[in-house]
């Protein structure tokens, strides 16, 4: 897939690819992801579109398809999503939907009325706030079983690596990522082996992975980064090797992954020095890495 910038995607009108990412976005982010740059973006380029908008068969054709699946209800799992990815291919004021407030949730129903029922758009986010991408945080969590049981966190660690994955050069993205990551990566070394293990085997694994697959490790390391550089250093005296028997190496080995790129991440015998919740993980990423 050739890289794409949500400015390109408004000024190339490349809303093929923006509805095939909210097709495939995570339920349980779509929040996150409609109150950040991507929602801006999204909503950018359903205002460009006009009565006469000529589609190409291809968008046509999805647009019956999204129709079809939305047939049997706004309520029903994923919906929502496709519902989101439809709005890309209908012009302001050519969608009605029957009782919005029953069918749409808080976050996203100002803006279906201000883009199909002409209603007053919601007024913008204060800076400081848009910077976040997404909704207000509560303080950070103190302990990785606090992250791991953190709904917003768990949903802002997914939504920022999808972000930077498709838009790399957006540097307000960047460094919100670099500031996850980095406190992130605090609370993982903190970990004792039961937390860490009982945290990676839940929801927090999977989306850990997507920012391991986001890319971000390629960053120049900032001096903070460094610093903690240097803690998984040297509690990893043989990297990449390690001995997950002894206490902090695996803490370690977890939080070098989201700095090294997975190619370097080769072990000589995985299967006996990683534990089955990350092992699975291990062999495709490093797989991929490998291959490509």
């Amino acid at each position: 897939m050739n890289a794409w910038t949500l400015l390109n995607a408004i000024t190339g009108n490349r809303r093929d690819e923006l509805a095939r990412f909210w097709i495939n976005a995570p339920d349980d982010a779509l929040e996150h992801l409609w109150c950040g740059p991507i929602g801006d973006a999204t909503k950018n380029l359903i205002g460009q579109l006009t009565p006469n908008t000529q589609f190409s068969q291809a968008q046509l054709q999805l647009r019956g398809q999204l129709a079809q699946r939305l047939q049997q209800g706004l309520l029903q799992p994923g919906a929502l999503k496709l519902l989101i990815a439809s709005f890309l291919f209908i012009p302001p004021g050519k969608l009605r939907i029957e009782n919005p407030e029953i069918n749409f949730p808080a976050w996203l129903l100002p803006d279906y009325r201000a883009l199909y029922e002409g209603a007053a758009p919601p007024a913008p986010a204060p800076a400081a706030a848009a910077a976040a991408s997404g909704p207000q945080l509560e303080p950070f969590p103190t302990s990785l079983a606090g992250f791991a049981s953190n709904r917003i966190q768990l949903n802002r660690l997914l939504g920022l690596s999808n972000l930077y994955y498709i838009d790399p050069e957006d540097q307000e993205i960047l460094e919100e990522v670099r500031e996850l990551r980095l406190k992130l990566a605090e609370l993982i070394l903190a970990a004792d082996a039961q937390a860490l293990e009982a945290a990676f085997s839940g929801e927090l694994g999977d989306r850990y992975v997507a920012l391991l697959r986001s890319g971000v490790q390629k960053e120049p390391l900032q001096p903070a980064e460094e610093a903690l550089k240097q803690s998984w250093v040297a509690a990893l005296p043989g990297w990449p090797q390690l001995d997950a028997s002894q206490a902090g190496q695996l803490n370690a080995y977890v939080v070098a992954m989201s700095y090294v790129e997975p190619a370097q991440w080769q072990l000589s015998q995985p299967e006996l020095q990683l534990p089955g919740w990350l092992l699975q993980h291990y062999n495709q990423l490093v797989g991929s890495a490998v291959s490509s």
